[in-house]
């Protein structure tokens, strides 16, 4: 990778900032353009920095890391934002899965989840802590069988995989075939199920109890 993943931390805990700067500087390719405490900040200062990630908490004064997500989202839909919370309530998880982020990771992940979250997601993918499938899984009921959506025993198959938490380069390597073509697939997928992204797509699975 040439270019450096620049990120913005958004934690109202400085010391918590300064852990996490500290944590991500094993990582040449990562660089911290910008540090905010609050929601209202951070959607500022991605005005002026243009970060390619945001390492966002939830719980901040003056506007939440979901609401300041959803705004972002909005408005500079190109960034790409990383939920890293010490919360594992049912509401927040699923707020937050509605506001369009990219990827979820608890604070109490090792560095090197958090490193691959990073990466997955500044590729073009989703990173969900395999916790917050345990979470969802818990909070949806399961129906006797997949409604009919005219899919491919291949596209139930990726489906599967991406429910389990699974990147689109781990499928492809799982199924010995190329990353564009999961890619493709999981295109296919959501246009087919009328959904917006993975975090909805795993939300269809459980429903539909395609993970057990």
């Amino acid at each position: 990778m040439n270019d450096k993943i620049n990120i913005l931390i958004a934690d109202d805990h400085a010391i918590l900032r300064d852990g996490l700067k500290s944590a991500l500087s094993i990582d040449e390719s990562l660089n911290i353009i910008g540090e905010a405490e609050n929601g209202v900040e951070v959607i500022e200062l991605c005005k002026k920095l243009n970060p390619d990630i945001i390492l966002m908490d939830i719980n901040m004064p003056e506007m939440d890391g979901i609401r300041a997500s959803k705004h972002i989202k909005k408005e500079c839909h190109h960034i790409k934002i990383i939920i890293l919370t010490m919360f594992d309530n049912r509401q927040y998880i699923s707020d937050a899965l509605s506001a369009g982020i990219d990827g979820f990771v608890f604070k109490m992940a090792h560095i090197e989840e958090l490193l691959k979250a990073i990466k997955t997601v500044y590729d073009g993918d989703e990173y969900f802590d395999p916790e917050v499938l345990k979470i969802m899984k818990q909070n949806y009921l399961r129906s006797d069988s997949a409604k009919n959506f005219d899919l491919t025993p291949r596209e139930y198959e990726i489906i599967t995989y991406i429910a389990k938490g699974l990147t689109v380069s781990e499928i492809a390597d799982t199924l010995s075939i190329s990353y564009s073509t999961v890619k493709n697939h999981r295109h296919n997928i959501l246009s087919k199920l009328n959904l917006k992204n993975s975090a909805e797509l795993v939300r269809y699975a459980i429903t539909e109890g395609l993970i057990k």
